[in-house]
């Protein structure tokens, strides 16, 4: 019983952590692509705020990340270079990603990792890069769910887990003890 409930919350937990990595890469593809698309022109940042064309987009592109994350309970931000120009983390906006992130996702490779640091909280984190319309990479798109939600859900699939485990060796103990012979040893005769 302990080796499948052992079995069972590792595999619960690789399987959270696959569809945690898959819908960021979902989410994190829909905020890259909208970004971009929603307006014309080359991504800048200057003085702190975020422009794409030549327009001031820093207000409208925080509003809607804003709404994607009341609805989604996932952190957004667009990343100009290393820096972060708008985010749903409103206390790490002017502030920069990690050298390894930049370094891999600057140089156009996704990246994912389940323990992402970001003002001293962990992450589950998922940065594509950020381009130009004409393809050339400017900075990053990223995704994130705080870690501490993941594992309560890892934690919550465990004890399910663990209850249905104790639930089944009670009842084939119960089975056992109803079919145990009464007053005969195993080497009498009858």
């Amino acid at each position: 019983g302990i080796l499948v409930a052992g079995i069972g919350v590792t595999s619960s937990r690789s399987m959270i952590s696959d569809m945690t990595e898959e819908e960021l890469h979902v989410a994190t593809t829909q905020l890259a692509s909208q970004a971009t698309n929603e307006y014309d022109g080359d991504w800048a940042f200057q003085n702190g705020d975020l422009y794409k064309g030549g327009e001031n987009v820093q207000a409208e592109l925080t509003e809607e990340m804003d709404a994607l994350k009341a609805d989604t309970h996932i952190e957004y931000s667009l990343i100009y270079g290393k820096t972060r120009a708008a985010s749903t983390i409103k206390d790490q906006i002017g502030k920069d990603v990690s050298d390894a992130v930049a370094q891999t996702v600057l140089g156009g490779k996704a990246y994912f990792n389940p323990d992402v640091v970001i003002g001293g909280e962990p992450y589950y984190g998922y940065y594509l890069p950020l381009k130009n319309d004409d393809g050339t990479i400017v900075g990053m798109a990223f995704t994130g769910r705080p870690a501490a939600d993941i594992q309560a859900a890892i934690f919550g699939m465990a004890v399910k887990e663990g209850l249905v485990t104790v639930v089944v060796l009670v009842l084939i103990a119960l089975r056992g003890e109803q079919a145990a012979p009464c007053g005969h040893g195993p080497h009498q005769r009858i």
